[in-house]
């Protein structure tokens, strides 16, 4: 296996309802992946959802069977700064992404990073 490292250090201006998502690739069988969400001003609202593929095109939310908490979706709310960590066991796909998609007006970022195990 390669080292543990951080591979994706990534963030996307997210303004009012569009869709802002993280992709990341990983190689290694438990992955961990956790999505920051800061608020620029607004109402921070919305729902984030891990999805995966096996192409890096097609997308699939993961489902909750495949994280250790059992889920695969997070609820944002409308705070300065907050996080959620995804833990995939077996981590089965090549790429993994966070899609983030708001509600009503606000102006945030969204960063994602891996951490393989």
């Amino acid at each position: 296996r390669p080292p543990r490292s951080t591979l994706f250090p990534y963030t996307t201006l997210f303004r009012s309802t569009a869709t802002a998502s993280a992709t990341i690739t990983s190689t290694y069988e438990t992955t961990a992946i956790q999505a920051v969400f800061t608020k620029t001003s607004g109402t921070l609202a919305g729902t984030a959802t891990l999805q995966a593929s096996l192409d890096g095109t097609n997308y699939a939310t993961v489902a909750t069977a495949a994280t250790v908490a059992g889920a695969a979706t997070y609820t944002v709310t409308d705070v300065a700064s907050q996080s959620v960590i995804f833990i995939i066991n077996k981590a089965p796909y090549k790429y993994y992404r966070v899609s983030w998609t708001g509600t009503g007006t606000m102006v945030g970022t969204i960063s994602a990073t891996i951490l393989p195990k």
